[in-house]
């Protein structure tokens, strides 16, 4: 039997106090896609990358993708209703903002 459609927003009101340091995510679903709630502010410096592409949205505040590409560090702004899809493979480090909100949608590794 297939589950219910899920109330994002509520689901993010009732878990809101999950979503702080040190970790601040929280998995909503999980398969062959992982789909975490990110909030901030986080504390992480370290780059990773993945294997497949990664997905960012961005629910409430903001957040910056910082990339290193090409030899350099660059930063991408995601605002509060902006997207943006990482291909594979790039080392990339998220900078979470004070109270932001935000879905990442990454393959299962």
């Amino acid at each position: 039997m297939l589950p219910a459609p899920l109330d994002l927003q509520a689901w993010i009101e009732e878990h809101r106090h999950l979503l702080k340091p040190p970790v601040g995510n929280k998995v909503v679903f999980s398969g062959d896609f992982i789909v975490m709630i990110v909030g901030g502010p986080n504390q992480r410096t370290d780059y990773h990358w993945d294997e497949g592409a990664e997905w960012f949205y961005q629910l409430e505040g903001e957040m910056v993708l910082r990339i290193q590409e090409d030899g350099h560090v660059r930063d991408i702004p995601i605002r509060a209703g902006q997207t943006f899809l990482l291909p594979p493979r790039v080392p990339h480090s998220p900078q979470r903002m004070p109270d932001s909100v935000g879905i990442v949608i990454e393959r299962k590794r």
